[in-house]
């Protein structure tokens, strides 16, 4: 079983996908920012406020707060 799901963000002028963190899932959650962060940012995209260090691996017990509202039904016929 996989335990983790990647953070992916769209860059709205070229509507490309990069893959910009890692969200694992090991008796709580840890976050760490991914190998296209750099290229993401040159597209425009901005550090999350609440994960403002690059290098930092985030731990939480639960679900970081910002990503509870991004995550797919469980209820979708496709997940």
């Amino acid at each position: 079983m996989n335990n983790s799901i990647y953070v992916i963000w769209k860059s709205p002028e070229k509507r490309r996908n990069y893959i910009v963190g890692e969200i694992e899932r090991d008796g709580g959650y840890s976050f760490k920012y991914g190998a296209e962060l750099e290229a993401a940012k040159k597209e425009g995209f901005q550090l999350f406020l609440p994960f403002q260090d690059e290098e930092k691996l985030y731990f939480s017990k639960m679900l970081f707060p910002i990503f509870l509202t991004r995550l797919p039904d469980k209820k979708r016929p496709d997940s």
